[in-house]
């Protein structure tokens, strides 16, 4: 049956539940265990008339059986509960990506969108237009394995990525695309920098002659992607400790740096 129908009592069923906070306390209350309608009252914070009438609708729908005052949840009442529970933690999730979604690439990604449902969040801001470049540095505090693949870069991370790995706390791994190769030869500090990394044995450079539609730093467990508006300006930052969301970044990563080309400390010669 599609949903959107006027005769869909589905529809009804999860309306029945999520216009009535009372309803969904009483129900999640239940699921701890046999409850008395007084003891219930008092933990929803209702009153013991409203208690009655919503146990009489659960037992209507055969969520719950009811022995003289005590109320027990039925297997169908806590299916409802854990999917209706479900339902609310993905629209909750939603609203959360809703923001940054018109900065997703227009392709999407390579999982599914859900699977950032537990992301942290970071955006510009006109009180802080530097947060989520701010937090990509932070990257760089723990040390460890660093790898990334972007068509983008700034002279803050990459100063922040040259005093980790030239103090000897991290390293690097970086794809990137000819416009980026562009931007480190003609800036002397960021020559400079990649130079002193390159020539530190702790950091690799490839260049990758085709398009690369994101900025991915895979740091720890961690994947961070920035994200940029159509003129590239960075609008956010979405960092997820994800599996599948980390395995799609590894293997994009690999797949990238396996078509692209070495480069040496001299490619930044002037």
């Amino acid at each position: 049956m599609p949903i959107a129908t006027d005769d869909n009592p589905a529809i009804d069923e999860i309306a029945f539940l999520a216009n009535s906070a009372n309803r969904v306390a009483v129900l999640e209350r239940l699921e701890g265990g046999a409850h008395s309608r007084h003891v219930l009252a008092e933990e929803a914070g209702v009153s013991r008339v409203t208690v009655g009438r919503i146990l009489d609708d659960f037992a209507e729908r055969r969520w719950i059986t009811q022995r003289g005052q005590v109320a027990e949840i039925t297997p169908l009442g806590s299916w409802v509960r854990e999917s209706f529970e479900a339902l609310c933690e993905v629209m909750a999730a939603e609203r959360s990506l809703r923001p940054v979604a018109p900065w997703f690439p227009p392709e999407g990604f390579g999982f599914p969108i859900e699977q950032l449902h537990d992301a942290e969040i970071t955006l510009v801001s006109r009180a802080d237009a530097a947060a989520p470049i701010s937090k990509l540095v932070r990257e760089f505090d723990d040390g460890g394995r660093v790898r990334a693949f972007s068509f983008a870069i700034t002279g803050q991370f990459l100063e922040a990525c040259w005093r980790a790995v030239t103090a000897g706390s991290a390293t690097w791994e970086w794809v990137f695309t000819p416009a980026v190769f562009e931007v480190l030869v003609s800036n002397p500090r960021m020559a400079r920098w990649s130079r002193e990394l390159l020539a530190s044995g702790r950091a690799t450079y490839h260049r990758y002659d085709g398009d690369i539609p994101y900025v991915v730093i895979i740091s720890g467990s961690r994947v961070n992607i920035r994200l940029a508006d159509d003129g590239g300006a960075a609008t956010a930052l979405v960092q997820s400790d994800d599996g599948v969301v980390r395995s799609w970044a590894e293997e994009t990563f690999e797949g990238f740096r396996r078509s692209a080309t070495p480069l040496t400390a001299e490619s930044f010669t002037g």
